[in-house]
């Protein structure tokens, strides 16, 4: 059984899942106070279908976790979460809201379509610096942090890895100044 609080990217809203395989393929999931029992099938490690077994609905679905960051598709809509699992919370010290990393890093291979941000712009959290296509999905890769780009590592039809740092964002103090 797996028990995790995702933050959402884009409103910070925080929601506790708790993930039970059964057997023969189905999983029952509980997202705060609903429950749902899933038939899941995985085309491939990250792409594949799920039958919601009360209603019968079937969804496309895409999932890749990359260190504590969760990557959702389904049904052509793109989420994207931090996973605050106790290991999560241990190393960034037992804190819940610790420093978050600046660095924006590709989810999974793919290539740039746009990048919507220059070196030395300020931007708030959340904001949209790369429009990225991979596996015919196209996504948009947000700003972890409050900060400066202090970097730009890609460009329009570039094609990339998973992992490979995109954009680099210094965080700014409260005071104005940089922090690295």
């Amino acid at each position: 059984m797996a028990n995790v609080t995702l933050i959402s990217a884009r409103d910070a809203s925080s929601h506790q899942v708790v993930c039970e395989r059964l057997p023969e393929g189905t999983v029952r999931v509980r997202l705060e106070d609903r429950e749902l029992e899933l038939w899941v099938h995985w085309d491939t490690p990250t792409w594949g279908w799920a039958r919601n077994l009360q209603t019968g609905e079937v969804h496309a679905v895409g999932c890749v976790i990359q260190e504590d960051e969760v990557y959702l598709w389904l049904d052509g809509g793109t989420y994207r979460f931090t996973r605050q699992s106790p290991q999560a919370k241990r190393r960034q010290g037992g804190a819940a809201g610790g420093p978050a990393s600046g660095d924006v890093k590709a989810p999974m291979p793919g290539a740039i379509l746009k990048v919507l941000v220059s070196e030395g712009e300020t931007v708030e959290a959340n904001t949209p610096l790369v429009l990225m296509e991979s596996m015919k999905m196209e996504m948009s890769l947000t700003a972890p942090i409050a900060g400066v780009v202090s970097a730009v590592a890609c460009s329009p039809g570039q094609m990339v890895e998973m992992n490979m740092v995109l954009i680099q964002l210094r965080q700014e103090g409260a005071d104005g100044s940089e922090n690295a």
